[in-house]
């Protein structure tokens, strides 16, 4: 039988979604490098905000978000399969 080794990524996201793609991405690099190949991300780990509103005004279509094809390309880079815990759609 296979080992599979799987990390869960804590993150601590904020309403900056470029810099939470960035920990994200980094965060998934790094637990890659240590062989995980199942690697699971927290709910709204690209934009987490108190205000309803300002999530509600970052939520783009699915079609539009531009944390999907990140983590898209991010998967094949790292071999790694990644399960998204949640997006502001």
């Amino acid at each position: 039988m296979e080992k599979l080794t799987a990390a869960c990524i804590q993150l601590n996201a904020g309403n900056d979604v470029e810099r939470n793609l960035e920990l994200a991405a980094e965060s998934v690099r790094r637990a890659a490098a240590r062989g995980a190949r199942l690697i699971a991300l927290p709910e709204y780990c690209v934009l987490l905000d108190g205000s309803g509103r300002v999530m509600r005004q970052h939520s783009p279509a699915e079609s539009e978000h531009r944390a999907l094809p990140a983590f898209a390309a991010l998967a094949p880079e790292t071999r790694a399969w990644l399960l998204i815990g949640s997006l502001t759609l």
